[in-house]
């Protein structure tokens, strides 16, 4: 009898020691914490039960991400369009071709910052986090015309029927270059919780708050055959605003400390929106030096923003200190996309000014909106302590 309660007591103790590392499988803290178990235990099995450091009560996390980015208008954001002619002798019929200009959206470099504490068992495994991504891409695009007459260059901005000498004849122009600048910020503030699926997979639902600062800058410059500068138009756009965001994070553990992570977001930014317009015409007595618009304009309003987010890569996690410390690495893909976010006006320049019937005047103005996207590589370096 003694030695079967002996077998018994020995059996439940290993039961319950059993069942306590396979509830605290696995390890917290989201994207950025990774501080108690999994692949720490068995290095290349990370589906093993492994006990957690839930009575460290408290893990904080740092994050630097170096963003390798491009940013992209919707349509390429177009500055003008050349137009050339065709003669057909035999129909003794023209044909005009048009070609439509676009920007060049280069890759430039970012950053995005986080940090992050991990509440651990104490809160069910609740954490905050707190990112701010930087990034301050640009766009440019240059023109050169066939001086023989045959071609022409026709502004996309600035001009509706008064261009060179505030004709309708626009083959005064031979060169146009064009410019585009973002300034790009968003600051995420987000609360989560960890949802250990299987030992091998981990989601983490969020929900917060995002802010966000959009600036850009679109010029146009266009020359005459001479080298003189005829035209100048200046676009800007800057939107301010602040939002609920919500979204998941994903975590499939491979073994010897590898996953894979997915993670997407939405969110719906509210806030202001200033839309600065600055034309400069000149004649061939009025040159564009220095530069001094002749027609400027102002629009303000009130506007909301759809935000989506999503990336996908693999991370790499080790650990120091009995588990105390985590250290991980990852390389992944980055996408956001802004509806309706690159909203620019145009003056429409056309109608005889009333005070001086020499020149042309703004009416009413041309509200033009396009998509903004940016997308690129992300490295990653997270520290658990």
């Amino acid at each position: 009898m003694a030695y079967s309660w002996k077998k018994v007591w020995s059996a439940m103790a290993v039961s319950l020691v059993a069942a306590t590392n396979v509830v605290q499988a696995g390890y917290s803290g989201g994207p950025m914490n990774y501080v108690g178990g999994g692949d720490s235990c068995n290095p290349c099995n990370p589906c093993a039960p492994c006990p957690s450091l839930c009575g460290t009560g408290g893990n904080w996390g740092l994050r630097a991400d170096l963003l390798w980015w491009s940013a992209n208008v919707d349509g390429g954001l177009p500055y003008g369009t050349v137009d050339s002619t065709v003669v057909n002798s035999t129909a003794a019929l023209s044909t005009f071709l048009g070609d439509v200009r676009t920007l060049d959206f280069k890759w430039k470099p970012g950053f995005r910052l986080g940090l992050g504490y991990d509440l651990s068992c104490d809160c069910d495994s609740w954490d905050f986090q707190l990112l701010w991504t930087h990034i301050r891409p640009h766009a440019n695009g240059s023109t050169d015309l066939n001086p023989s007459g045959l071609e022409r260059f026709v502004p996309a901005w600035g001009v509706g029927f008064g261009a060179n000498s505030f004709t309708n004849d626009f083959t005064g122009f031979t060169k146009a270059t064009a410019s585009w600048r973002l300034h790009f910020d968003l600051l995420d503030f987000e609360l989560g919780r960890d949802f250990h699926v299987s030992n091998c997979l981990s989601v983490r639902p969020f929900i917060g708050v995002r802010g966000g600062w959009i600036k850009q800058n679109f010029n146009i410059s266009i020359y005459d055959s001479t080298g003189l500068l005829r035209e100048g138009v200046h676009l800007g756009t800057e939107f301010a605003g602040v939002g609920l965001r919500t979204g998941l994070n994903s975590e499939w553990r491979l073994g010897c400390g590898f996953s894979l992570y997915g993670n997407g977001a939405f969110s719906i930014i509210y806030g202001t929106q200033k839309n600065p317009v600055a034309v400069a015409l000149a004649n061939a007595s009025t040159l564009l030096s220095p530069y001094v618009p002749t027609n400027a304009q102002h629009h303000d309003f009130d506007a909301s923003r759809a935000i989506l987010d999503a990336s996908a890569g693999i991370r790499w996690t080790t650990f120091f200190c009995c588990d105390t410390i985590s250290l991980s690495f990852a390389f992944g893909w980055d996408q956001i996309y802004l509806w309706n976010q690159s909203g620019f006006d145009n003056i429409n320049l056309g109608l005889p000014s009333i005070t001086n019937p020499g020149t042309v005047q703004a009416t009413n103005p041309q509200f033009n909106v396009y998509d903004l996207s940016l997308k690129g590589i992300t490295f990653s370096l997270a520290l658990g302590f």
